[in-house]
C-alpha cells in the first residue's frame, strides 16, 4: 500500500454510525452489533445504528458536514461494505465489522470480528485511502465496487444466487447457482476496451472469462490477481479464453499452480 495515502481520524468527531445488514453471513447480526456499541460508548463515542440505506445516506451527509461523524462501520459481509460506500461520501472514514459469509475486504485490511479490537482501531487508528472501480449498467448510476468485479460465468452464478436468495447466505448457498450456471451458461465471448498504463494507449481484448480487480481478494482465497493495490490508482483485468465449463476447470487448475 501508498504509505502517503494514510492519514488520521477527526480529532473532535465523537459519532459512530454502525450500519447493520439483517441478512449478512450465515447467523444473526444483533449480538456482535450490540457488543460493538457498547465497547465504543465505553470510548466516550456515540454510536447510532441504522438499517435503512436512505437513512444512512442524510445521516451521514448531514453529521460530516457538522464535523460531528468520526466514522462509519459496514456490519456484515463485502455486499454491505459496497453499500455503505455507494451511500457515502468519498471523504467519509469507513471501516468493517466483519459479520458476513466471506469478508474478503476485512481480510485483506486485516479487520477481526473482535469488537473491543475494532472500538479501538475507531478511537485510535488511521485512515488510508482506497480506490474504487464504479461500473454503470445502461443508463442506469454507476455503482462502486470495492473488491473485484467478475464478468460472464460468475456474474451469472451470483445473479441467480440473489434471484433465490431467502436470509442469510452460507458457503452452501452457492452450490445450486454453480451447478445450474454450469449446466446451462453460454459462454460468451466479451470484448474488453482498457488503457494500458505502460503506453497510455487504448488497447481491446477479447474473452470468455473476464475480472476486474481492484484488490487481490477472490473467494476462497484464489491466487488470481495477487498483486492488485488498491492504492496504486489502477484497475488489474485478468481474461481467460475458452467458452466452457471444462475450460473453466483448466484455468482454475493454472491459477491453483499460480500459472496463469
Amino acid at each position: 500500500m501508498d504509505s502517503t495515502r494514510c492519514g488520521t481520524l477527526p480529532t473532535t468527531a465523537r459519532r459512530v454510525i454502525i450500519v447493520r445488514n439483517p441478512h449478512a453471513g450465515a447467523v444473526s447480526t444483533v449480538g456482535p452489533v450490540e457488543r460493538l456499541m457498547r465497547d465504543l460508548a465505553r470510548r466516550e463515542l456515540d454510536p447510532h445504528l441504522i438499517t435503512d440505506a436512505n437513512e444512512l445516506e442524510d445521516t451521514a451527509a448531514r453529521w460530516h458536514a457538522a464535523g460531528q461523524l468520526r466514522a462509519v462501520v459496514a456490519a456484515g459481509g463485502d455486499g454491505t461494505a459496497g453499500l455503505v460506500a455507494n451511500r457515502i461520501a468519498a471523504d467519509v472514514p469507513m471501516t468493517l465489522l466483519p459479520l458476513g459469509t466471506e469478508n474478503l475486504l476485512a481480510r485483506y485490511l486485516l479487520l477481526s470480528a473482535d469488537t473491543a479490537s475494532l472500538a479501538h482501531v475507531i478511537r485510535n487508528g488511521r485512515t488510508i485511502q482506497m480506490d474504487a472501480g464504479a461500473v454503470r449498467v445502461g443508463d442506469a448510476p454507476a455503482k462502486l465496487f470495492l473488491l473485484m468485479i467478475g464478468c460472464g460465468f460468475d456474474a451469472e452464478v451470483i445473479r441467480r444466487l440473489h434471484e433465490r436468495r431467502r436470509g442469510h447466505i452460507t458457503h452452501l448457498s452457492y452450490f445450486k447457482p454453480i451447478l445450474s450456471t454450469m449446466r446451462e451458461f453460454a459462454y460468451p465471448e466479451m470484448k474488453v476496451t482498457y488503457t494500458s498504463t505502460q503506453s497510455q494507449q487504448e488497447r481491446s481484448i477479447s474473452a470468455h472469462w473476464v475480472f476486474v480487480f481492484n484488490t487481490p481478494s477472490y473467494a476462497r482465497s484464489l491466487p488470481i490477481c495477487p498483486t492488485a493495490d488498491p492504492t496504486d490508482g489502477q484497475l488489474d483485468i485478468v481474461a481467460f479464453n475458452g467458452g466452457s465449463t471444462w475450460h473453466g476447470f483448466g484455468h482454475l487448475f493454472a491459477v491453483l499452480q499460480r500459472r496463469h
